[in-house]
């Protein structure tokens, strides 16, 4: 699940983010920026091995020596839906582009080997709700406080 909260934005703005977020029975994807971390060139992640499950994911197809940080969130794809983790350590990706993340939540389904992970920038796909009275609009028509959560579907 991921709380977001909108920038200022003209009310017209709002009202059409709104609109598209009150479609309950239709999923968003949404790319998660994440302020402050530099993703640099990660190369091109995947799952190393099927069947995985518990909290760590054994990768490859990193950059060599590569460093995940911690709190950088990741998503991959299993059978067409895409699930969210974020690395609780921070790893270093080997001279052969190896790293084991250890994530959370625990891995809710198990993916494919060589399944893409989603890194720059990770996504997150689900149900949007719009936080109610979160949104006021100023008298120079601005809106300010919208905010939403997504939760994943499942």
């Amino acid at each position: 699940m991921a709380v977001v909260s909108m920038p200022a934005m003209s009310a017209a703005d709002a009202l059409s983010w709104q609109a598209d977020l009150r479609r309950s029975t239709e999923t968003m994807i949404l790319n998660l920026p994440e302020p402050g971390i530099t993703v640099g060139t990660p190369g091109t992640p995947l799952v190393n091995g099927a069947s995985q499950t518990g909290t760590s994911l054994i990768t490859d197809g990193w950059t060599a020596g590569y460093t995940i940080p911690k709190g950088k969130w990741i998503s991959v794809s299993v059978s067409s839906l895409l699930y969210l983790y974020q690395v609780t350590a921070a790893v270093t990706a080997n001279g052969s582009g190896q790293a084991t993340l250890v994530l959370h939540p625990m891995l809710r389904a198990s993916p494919a080997d060589n399944a893409a992970l989603n890194v720059n920038p990770a996504t997150i796909e689900g149900f949007a709700t719009v936080s109610e009275g979160s949104a006021g609009i100023t008298v120079e028509r601005i809106m300010a406080g919208l905010s939403f959560t997504i939760k994943e579907r499942k």
